[in-house]
């Protein structure tokens, strides 16, 4: 009976390792045809992974995104070559086992799967990353604005030197829009003649633009923002409440306090609260 138990207990041990070594040999095969698509750049393309996983969820069922996620770590960290051996996986009599539940979780894939040997290297995606430096994009957006701004006050400054000349032909308003926009770049940009026109009759072709007053916290802002990002990379990232102490002590005592002090009471802020308990310069509006 002893016997008996340790026979069995065996053929199950083997049986899992079958089992599990199939189980590699799908992933290993879900991944290599992830890879094989990869862009030049070596980033995976988008949806590549729910792709492979609708596509292959049908012959493997059990096949989770996580586990091919796992896969494609494996195989961008370690070079490895992956042999498909058709045989084995088209083989129904392969790592059989008694236990139906078993054979049903290792679905066998399609007969319509070619043999192919996929070398995993070290060209996935390096740790590098890629892309615009941060604030780039903002920076452009803003030199843009601006030169849509100089293009429409030069516009609106030369159209009215023109109608003050003799009469105009047809379309030239329309025509010095469009050469405006070539010189600056700007062709996408909609620049409209009712525009120009309003801007020469109300005799304001110039429009600078007011940003408002600036509040007196910015020259502590980039020190604190400093602060609050060295403390999230220490694993120590700071809440709103905390944030706000911190930079009540920063000013506290210095020449900032009296200018926040200034421009916040000329404004309506009172230093008491209704129960006449003295608030903090800088938090929440109560």
């Amino acid at each position: 009976m002893a016997k008996q138990k340790a026979k069995e207990s065996k053929e199950e041990t083997a049986s899992r390792r079958t089992t599990k070594v199939i189980k590699a040999r799908h992933i290993a095969y879900i991944c290599a045809e992830i890879n094989g698509n990869r862009l030049p750049n070596g980033r995976l393309r988008r949806g590549a992974i729910t792709k492979a996983l609708n596509e292959h969820k049908r012959a493997i069922p059990w096949v989770t995104v996580d586990l091919i996620k796992k896969g494609l770590k494996k195989s961008t960290t370690v070079s490895t070559t992956i042999t498909i051996a058709i045989s084995d996986l088209t083989d129904p009599t392969y790592g059989s086992s008694p236990d139906t539940e078993t054979e049903q979780d290792n679905a066998i894939p399609p007969s319509t799967i070619a043999a192919e040997t996929v070398e995993a290297t070290s060209s996935g995606p390096s740790t590098k990353k890629v892309g615009r430096p941060r604030g780039t994009t903002i920076k452009a957006k803003k030199e843009k604005s601006e030169k849509e701004e100089a293009l429409v006050n030069e516009i609106a400054t030369e159209w009215m030197s023109v109608k003050q000349d003799d009469r105009s032909c047809n379309h030239t308003l329309e025509n010095l829009i469009n050469q405006k926009k070539i010189e600056y770049c700007l062709e996408d940009v909609t620049i409209t003649k009712a525009c120009i026109r309003k801007r020469v009759t109300r005799k304001r072709l110039i429009c600078a633009r007011n940003p408002g007053t600036a509040s007196p916290m910015k020259t502590v802002e980039e020190y604190l923002v400093s602060i609050f990002n060295q403390m999230a990379k220490m694993r120590q990232p700071l809440c709103i409440s905390e944030g706000l102490a911190l930079a009540n002590s920063l000013i506290m005592g210095t020449k900032w306090e009296k200018e926040i002090f200034n421009f916040k009471t000329k404004r309506g802020w009172s230093q008491f609260d209704a129960e006449g308990n003295k608030k903090e310069l800088l938090g929440r509006p109560s």
